[in-house]
């Protein structure tokens, strides 16, 4: 596992090599549009030795021209994150923080979130505006990633959703996650997060898949 994650970092590393902060980014082409797509690769791999042997996809995505947005609920586990990748690239919001933690940081920025600087008051303006504006990009950017819920929960029913993902009244496609009834959702009352790692890897785990319902 350690080792996918350390090439992903390579393969972010590499293809961010000259990549600016930009103003108002634009979506990847070439070389660093293929390592984009070498992640999403990755991610199911990294599904795979974390105990899901594979990804069973009822329907299909649709392409970003179609729906631009993509709502998924519940949000239940931390590997969310890890079916978005694996299913497509998909753009998704992340707070700013993430483009910078070791190792992982390199994968984040090459995918290219809508990244929320919370500690900022216009925070929830700007995240809106450049959600609205990739929304609307004609099929230029990949389809956007957004929990409506806010948060994550026990995975047993839906809470209010918010209304970012809706607001650039454009088509959406939901899509839910089905986890086996072991899985661990993030409401859990956890042991230290190394525990956590320890319990997806024991023998019981090749059992599991994850149902991605795509409507």
């Amino acid at each position: 596992m350690f080792g996918l994650i350390i090439f992903g970092s390579l393969i972010g590393v590499v293809c961010n090599i000259g990549v600016g902060q930009q103003q108002v980014p634009e979506p990847h082409t070439g070389y660093r549009r293929f390592g984009q797509e070498l992640l999403s690769k990755l991610a199911n791999c990294l599904a795979f030795v974390m105990g899901y042997l594979y990804i069973k996809k009822k329907g299909k995505l649709a392409s970003s021209e179609e729906a631009p947005v993509v709502v998924i609920a519940p949000h239940f586990s931390f590997m969310d994150g890890i079916f978005c990748v694996a299913i497509g690239h998909l753009t998704y919001i992340s707070r700013d923080e993430n483009n910078h933690v070791p190792i992982f940081g390199h994968m984040v920025r090459l995918l290219q979130p809508i990244s929320v600087k919370r500690s900022k008051r216009s925070a929830k303006e700007e995240t809106v505006k450049e959600i609205l504006r990739r929304a609307r990009a004609k099929g230029r950017w990949s389809n956007i990633c957004v929990f409506p819920e806010g948060t994550t929960t026990n995975g047993q029913s839906l809470i209010t959703f918010k209304p970012g993902a809706f607001l650039a009244g454009v088509p959406v496609q939901p899509v839910i996650f089905r986890y086996p009834k072991d899985a661990i959702a993030w409401t859990w009352i956890a042991p230290p997060t190394y525990e956590n790692y320890l319990v997806l890897s024991i023998p019981f785990t090749i059992t599991r898949a994850a149902v991605c319902s795509l409507f």
